[in-house]
């Protein structure tokens, strides 16, 4: 590859009686991109890379691919390096050369550490100072440590289907998307509730996906079913949501949830948030608890009805609901699947006085509404409610900024930015 010192992007995917690639190939320094998913014969890389320019690296099922090369010099335009299903038993020190690290996916990687599937982790706030989003899905991976707590700037985290996982022992204070569905992780230990303290109380979290049969003692309010009512004034309340899913059963995956909170002006229900969860794909094999924060997905500008009746400090009667569905027959709703509802009402930017889980308007005794935690078996029934006449305005019709997309393949994504990065690396 010497040969060709001014080349920019190299793919090589599918190649599959691929078997080496050339130490030469490490030495070109105007190489940005680099692909060779799918060499599913690859057994040698280069013994070292200094790739000054490279951007994206793509080694994703290369199963017979066993060393990572040593990176011989600082790399700090590498922002999204994809290891996937290999069989890459370590990762050598030097990788602290790639300084602009962002994006790390290892899911499947099931040799990585395997003698002591910690290790890697333990060293990680060294190794990848600056990695924002890292997926260890379907991983032998058994304990999450604390020192992951030094990973100051990781938003994304992903451990899901790591069958061996027994114990989370931190998070970092950046985390906003952190899945860890399938797992032995039990969802009742103390370490875990404090994580779940921390993340209602914070308006950053996107989503959280933790082992869970109902909604925790944490949340102000609970109900069953997939919807739950509740009256705010002044302002529109900082809300962290969940819902407890079942099994989802014979039911195929992928899966669509939507998040709703309408706003009740004048006996019509008006959109306050309507968000969707695209394409699902992880089946759940026992109940989980599913945590969105409202305020992530509030309508901007706000509904002029809305905005008008919090001026005149008069209850509204707000609505909360969750429906899952299936895209093949979008209309169906999987009914049953939904268990459970909670909501928690952020104090740091929320006052209590201003929200209330009973009706204002009815209720005798009005010294302590809104500050009651109902309890699991005393919540109302949801059938009870009255129907809804759904109004949207044209900004509501509008796809949710937010919306946070899994792509299609089977063993599910890492996120938008990992799909991104993928088109780029296709020739």
């Amino acid at each position: 590859m010497s040969g060709f010192p001014n080349l920019t992007e190299l793919c090589v995917a599918e190649c599959k009686n691929l078997i080496e690639i050339h130490d030469s190939l490490g030495s070109l320094h105007n190489l940005q991109k680099f692909c060779a998913e799918g060499c599913t014969k690859l057994m040698i890389g280069p013994r070292g890379i200094k790739l000054t320019s490279l951007e994206h690296l793509c080694l994703r099922d290369c199963s017979s691919l066993v060393v990572f090369p040593e990176i011989l010099a600082p790399m700090q335009k590498l922002k999204f390096v994809e290891l996937e299903g290999t069989s890459i038993k370590n990762l050598p020190r030097s990788m602290q050369n790639l300084e602009g690290l962002r994006i790390l996916s290892l899911q499947r990687c099931k040799m990585l550490e395997s003698n002591d599937p910690s290790n890697f982790v333990q060293r990680l706030h060294e190794i990848f100072p600056n990695l924002t989003q890292l997926c260890l899905q379907d991983s032998n991976l058994t304990i999450l440590p604390a020192c992951i707590e030094e990973c100051h700037f990781l938003e994304a985290l992903h451990v899901y289907d790591c069958k061996q996982l027994q114990e989370i022992r931190g998070l970092p204070p950046s985390i906003t998307d952190f899945s860890a569905q399938n797992t032995l992780v039990e969802a009742d230990c103390s370490i875990l509730n404090t994580l779940l303290t921390r993340a209602i109380s914070s308006t950053t979290i996107l989503y959280y996906i933790l082992p869970c049969q109902q909604v925790p003692e944490l949340f102000d309010h609970s109900s069953k079913g997939n919807s739950l009512c509740f009256w705010f004034r002044n302002e529109l309340p900082s809300l962290t949501v969940c819902f407890v899913s079942g099994v989802l059963g014979n039911i195929k995956p992928p899966f669509y949830v939507n998040l709703n909170f309408f706003a009740r002006i004048n006996d019509v229900d008006l959109c306050v948030n309507c968000f969707c969860w695209y394409n699902v794909i992880c089946i759940s094999e026992n109940d989980h608890i599913f945590m969105f924060n409202l305020q992530n997905h509030f309508h901007h500008p706000m509904n002029s009805d809305i905005r008008r009746a919090l001026e005149t400090n008069e209850w509204i009667h707000g609505k909360v609901s969750f429906v899952m569905t299936s895209p093949e027959k979008y209309s169906r709703r999987l009914g049953g699947v939904i268990k459970w509802i909670g909501v928690y009402v952020n104090r740091r930017f929320s006052r209590m006085e201003n929200v209330r889980f009973t009706n204002p308007y009815t209720s005798n005794n009005t010294s302590d509404v809104g500050k009651k935690f109902v309890l699991l078996g005393e919540a109302p029934d949801i059938q009870q409610q009255q129907p809804l006449n759904y109004v949207y305005s044209d900004s509501d019709r509008q796809e949710p900024e937010n919306t946070i997309d899994y792509s299609n393949e089977q063993d599910g994504a890492f996120s938008e930015n990992v799909k991104a990065e993928r088109e780029k690396l296709e020739p």
